[in-house]
This record gives C-alpha cells, structure tokens and sequence, in this order.
C-alpha cells in the first residue's frame, strides 16, 4: 500500500493550494496529480501511485516527462504552459509503469488552478478500458488477417465440426465454387447443392469427421472440379484448431494445386517414353534399330526356351548395294533402304514379329512361334516383295531391278544353348544365299543342322 500522500514541503501554509486538495485526492476514484507547468510534480493520490505502480514519495518532484508520454511523440510541456491561460487539455497519452515497464494507454485530462502568479495544473488519468482497446485490436487484427487471407492465392478455408464455414479466401470461394466468400460464411457445403452435389458434399464431410476423430493433421490428394468446369489435382492439407478451453473447435485447411505438377510429371513421362522409343528406333526407317534388336533377341529367346516353341530369325542383305550408291548416289541409297525397309514391315502381321535395321543394307527378323514352313513362306514373299518394287538398279548383276538375298534359321531353344546360335545360323544362310547368286532364301538348319 503506498504512503498517505504529504504536503509538498514541510513549511506550507494552510492556505496552499496543494494542500486544500489533499482531502480531494484521497477520496477521488481517479488517478490524481498535481504538478508546476515546468512539469515537477508536487502531489498526487494513491489510486496514480498505484496505477504507476510507484509510491507517492517516488512521485513527488519527478518530472511528468518520465512518466507521461503522447501517442504521437509530441511534448506536453508547451501545452501545459498553455493551460494557465485557460484552456483545458484532453490528450491520449502512454503511462510507463515503474515495476513491470510496460505502458498502457491513457486519456489525460489537465487544468489550471490556483492563482494567476503562482498556478498549479491538476491532471487527472484515465486508464482506456482495456476490453474497447482490445475490441479494437482484435478489430485490427481480423482485418489484417482477413487481407492477409485473401493475398494466398492457393483456397484457404476454416469451419466447425459441424462443417460451417467460419471463414475463407476469395481463391477458396470463387475458384471452388464460384461465389463469394460472404456467401459461403455461415453455410455449409450441404446448403449449397446448386454449387456441390450432396454425394461430394458427404464425402468432404466424411473426411472431416475422421480428423475431428483422429485429431492432428491430415493429408491426402484427390481431383476437384472447380467452378469453371475442370477437374484439377489438388493437395489438401488440413488441421484441427482448438477453443480456449483446449478442445477441437474446428478445422483449417489449405487447398495446393497440382494440376501443373502433374501435367509436368505426366509430359515428363510421355518424354522418357519417346526417348526410350527413339532410342530403339533407326532414324533412316524408322524402323527398329540393332539395340532395340538385341534385346528382342535375348527376351523372346528365353521366352521360347521356357515355352519349348520354336523362334525364327531371317537375315536380308541389299544385292549389290554397294554397286547402286557408287552409281545412283548416297541419297538415292537413303531412299531405296527406306523402301525396303517398308516392304519388310508390310510382310509382318503379326504383334510379336520384328524388323530391324541390323546395319548398313542388312536387315534382321524376328518370328517367334514361327516353324521353318511359315518362316520360308514369309521369306519368300519378302523376297518377292522387294523385287516387286522395280527399284531401277543397272549395276545389279541379277538383272535391271534391285533384289534381297535372305537366309534363315528356325530351331526351339535348349537349356544352355545361347541365341547366338541361332544368329550364327541365319548369318550362315545369308551367306550361302549370296554365294549361290543372290535374289533367293537359304534355311540354315538344313545346311548346318545343330
């Protein structure tokens, strides 16, 4: 409790100004002092000394300059000096309070008494009521969040258990459901069946109820139609709030939108997958190439070794190849290996079949399930195929037109036998073919039968 306050110097007269008010002070409800308009200050009651948590002792002679202070920085001594010529001064102000330092705020009012020679300025403080400045800042505060709310540009929304919007961004509203964000408070989605069908509406409700179950956090990917008709990947992300009390009030959540992302991941995809393709792929034919070739080879070898049917393989050689670029010209011999390339393709019906540009004028087949008699029958319309097109060829030595020589092989692979053989086989053939004048079809197996 602070000291009863005392007379201002121990030779005051009973007529003191500072004195006649001392009865004043002690029974005024509100914080007293009075002080020179130089701003000493030379009384002031218990309910001040309190209220600046400072006795009355640590009071009297302080300047009011420590203890005062205007919301805008301003002095008041000039404006106390003008209180002497009759005016009455109503200021907010901040209080310093000695113990804690903090400030509070303040309305200050001042007047002049006494007489003219010698006057005194009696000021009284009136703490602001703390729930108006509390209203106000939360006021503030709303405001700025509401703002701050509105410049996330992902949909961002809060509700109560029972699923009613407290409140929401516009790019929750309008990109979601197409309204406004004043017309979503206050509803929820079951209100709004022009909007959300009730069936989704029941789902998002149930996945509600599981968090307000579970508590914590939850996290989970799904496709949401938005106002302007398409469905776009989001990221929810959502979190229960508690009330003051410390139990689930609600939940908050943010909407992340993949669309982008999963447009990116999905172009990614179809780019790998056109560059595996074309890494398996002959640029000149467009056809398959060697690699691609080799790893058919080993696949439907060991695919046919484990089945115990039969695999044949067709090599084709361009006659006199070498002849027809010397004469026509590298680019007439681009041309004719595409042509042959495509007369090959045609010949093959079915999905497992595969042509290949082996290298150079060499292409390579593969027939799986195919036996000798259906592997020399298509041999044979290859053959046929190509001499078919009339390809103009004057250094051929088989005549004017350009031909193919083919050999193949057609064997079931064996436990610890290597698709090589069957390589080697067909090579063999080819070259037989060649050897007995080109523009005919050689089977290895009947000429090195293993």
């Amino acid at each position: 409790m602070s000291t009863p306050v005392q007379p201002p110097c121990s030779g005051s007269e009973p007529n003191d100004p500072a004195l006649s008010y001392q009865t004043l002070f002690q029974v005024c409800p509100v914080p007293m002092l009075v002080h020179r308009t130089d701003g000493t200050t030379i009384a002031c009651n218990e309910r001040c000394a309190d209220l600046l948590q400072r006795s009355v002792t640590e009071l009297t002679g302080i300047q009011m300059d420590e203890l005062v202070a205007t919301i805008d920085g301003q002095p008041l001594l000039p404006e106390w000096q003008q209180v002497c010529d009759g005016k009455r001064l109503v200021r907010e102000v901040s209080l310093r309070k000695h113990t804690s330092g903090m400030q509070i705020e303040a309305e200050l009012q001042s007047q002049a008494i006494g007489s003219e020679a010698s006057p005194l300025i009696v000021t009284t403080l009136q703490p602001l009521g703390r729930s108006q400045h509390a209203e106000q800042r939360l006021e503030d505060n709303l405001r700025f969040v509401h703002d701050f709310f509105d410049t996330i540009p992902c949909p961002a929304f809060y509700k109560n258990q029972e699923g009613i919007y407290l409140g929401c961004n516009n790019a929750f509203a309008q990109q979601i459901l197409g309204i406004s964000a004043a017309e979503l408070i206050g509803h929820s989605l079951f209100d709004l069946p022009e909007y959300i069908p009730p069936e989704l509406a029941q789902i998002y409700y149930d996945h509600d109820q599981k968090l307000f179950a579970q508590g914590g956090h939850q996290i989970y990917e799904t496709k949401v139609q938005c106002a302007d008709g398409v469905k776009r990947d989001f990221l929810f992300s959502k979190s229960t709030f508690a009330d003051r009390h410390g139990a689930v009030a609600g939940l908050c959540g943010v909407m992340i939108d993949l669309t982008q992302k999963a447009e990116a991941e999905a172009a990614l995809i179809t780019a790998n997958r056109e560059l595996q393709r074309l890494s398996q792929i002959d640029p000149l034919t467009e056809i398959a190439n060697r690699r691609n070739f080799d790893l058919a080879l080993d696949e439907h070898w060991q695919r046919q070794q484990q089945q115990a049917q039969p695999l044949t393989l067709m090599m084709i050689d361009i006659d006199f190849f070498k002849n027809y670029n010397d004469h026509y010209g590298h680019q007439a011999g681009d041309r004719c290996i595409r042509q042959v390339a495509r007369a090959l393709a045609s010949q093959l019906v079915r999905q497992d079949d595969l042509v290949a540009r082996y290298g150079g004028e060499e292409f390579a087949l593969l027939l799986p399930g195919a036996d000798r008699e259906k592997a020399l029958a298509i041999a044979e319309r290859i053959r046929t195929a190509v001499e078919g097109l009339r390809i103009e060829h004057r250094r051929s030595g088989n005549g004017a037109s350009l031909t193919v020589s083919i050999g193949f092989a057609s064997l079931i692979p064996r436990r610890g036998q290597q698709a090589t053989a069957l390589l080697g086989l067909a090579d063999k053939a080819l070259y037989e073919s060649k050897r007995q004048g080109r523009n005919c079809v050689t089977e290895g197996s009947d000429l090195f039968p293993i």
